[in-house]
Parts: C-alpha cells; sequence; structure tokens
C-alpha cells in the first residue's frame, strides 16, 4: 500500500502517525488494567506507574491463545521475578493455555478481551476492536 510505504513516509513527514490496530488494542487493554502502555521492541507492553513488579503483555491474535504463546511469554527476562503478570488476549484461549495459567503463580490470564470490551463500552459508537480493517 502506498500510504504505509517508505517513499509516502518520506514525502509526508508532517502527517500524523496512523495507529495499527494492535496498538489501539495495547493501549486499551492497559487502560483497562490501570497500568501506563510503555510497548516497544523489548519492553513488556503495560507496566504499572507504582510497581514495576507488575506487567502485561496484550496479544492481539485472531487465533485461539495457546500454552507454547504462554511460554514464549514467560520466557522473556521482562517478565520474570514478578509480583503479577497478566497476559491479554483479544481471541480465545485454549484448553491448555488455561490449565498452564492455572499452574504457574502470579498469572493471570484474561482471553476475549475484544469482546469483554465491548460488553463493558456497549453506550459508546464504537470500540477499539471493532475496526477490523487493518489486522
Amino acid at each position: 500500500m502506498y500510504w504505509s510505504s517508505k517513499r509516502f513516509r518520506t514525502r509526508h513527514k508532517n502527517l500524523p502517525r496512523i495507529e495499527s490496530h494492535w496498538e489501539r488494542t495495547e493501549k486499551a487493554a492497559c487502560d483497562y488494567l490501570k497500568m501506563r502502555h510503555k510497548g516497544g521492541p523489548g519492553q513488556p507492553d503495560c507496566e504499572d506507574e507504582e510497581n514495576s513488579k507488575r506487567r502485561a503483555e496484550v496479544k492481539d491474535y485472531r487465533r485461539p491463545l495457546n500454552a507454547g504463546d504462554i511460554k514464549r511469554i514467560l520466557a522473556r527476562e521482562y517478565y520474570k521475578n514478578l509480583e503479577e503478570l497478566v497476559i491479554v488476549s483479544c481471541g480465545p484461549c485454549t484448553s491448555n493455555a488455561l490449565k498452564l495459567a492455572e499452574q504457574v503463580p502470579n498469572l493471570k490470564l484474561i482471553c476475549n478481551f475484544c469482546d469483554t470490551m465491548k460488553n463493558e463500552m456497549n453506550d459508546r459508537k464504537s470500540c477499539v476492536c471493532d475496526e477490523d480493517s487493518d489486522r
């Protein structure tokens, strides 16, 4: 697409940056958890402002979140030795993922986050998860 190409970005430097679907989902999840959105490569998606021992990882997948995804998240260095780790999934979670989440201490797993947000924001015009255009 032309608007996402390097040529477009160099010619139109003053235009505001277009947020992608996963960025809007991360920010909505951080707001829901009352955490600060951090993001970026090599950093957690959300972090508690007062206590850096509480972090969250947001997965904006259409497919179900499985146990392998959770193991890859837990293997990251910045998710070790935490008081609480919250994994937020926009899609459903498999039964193996739910079993693994029960076995890991200090891990909270939130599945179907977009559906939760739609139910809680039914009085608003749109939810961040309604827009599937750029996903």
